[in-house]
């Protein structure tokens, strides 16, 4: 003989214990065991604050393509470069970021460090849509995880 609860059944008795109110929560809740806001608020100092495996050159290469977008990330970086030496004419010019990194490597080296520091900082919310979007896939991923590790009581 099995019991079957469903969300409406929950909803219609009017149970909330959990934050949620979800039926997982509320069964949680009832078997005093964490529910997914106390997985979460529990694990958040554990998750991954930056990406080990990440490109960090050629996703600046990538976003300092022109003059324009090299203008950007330096101003956003807050790194004095002058950019009125870099050269674009041509159809077979190097790109800007290209050019500070082969002419001007020392300075490239330290645009690298400033951009992938502020990348890191910023977490989600950074000047690149593609690490952005790489740390949270990382971070929904890791969540995942741990719920996962939590239903089956490794958690």
């Amino acid at each position: 003989m099995y019991i079957v609860i469903t969300q409406k059944d929950i909803e219609k008795a009017g149970i909330q214990n959990s934050e949620s109110g979800m039926l997982i929560d509320e069964l949680a809740y009832g078997a005093k065991q964490w529910t997914s806001e106390m997985l979460y608020s529990e694990n958040i100092d554990h998750e991954p604050s930056e990406l080990y495996n990440f490109d960090y050159e050629d996703d600046l290469l990538e976003n300092t393509k022109t003059l324009q977008q090299l203008t950007d990330i330096l101003e956003k970086i807050d790194y004095d470069f002058d950019t009125s030496i870099i050269k674009i004419s041509g159809a077979n010019s190097l790109q800007a970021g290209a050019q500070v990194a082969l002419n001007y490597p020392d300075e490239w080296n330290e645009i690298l460090e400033a951009y992938t520091e502020k990348l890191k900082d910023d977490r989600t919310d950074g000047i690149s849509k593609e690490y952005n979007k790489a740390l949270q896939d990382e971070l929904d991923d890791w969540h995942s995880d741990r719920r996962k590790q939590s239903m089956c009581g490794q958690g």
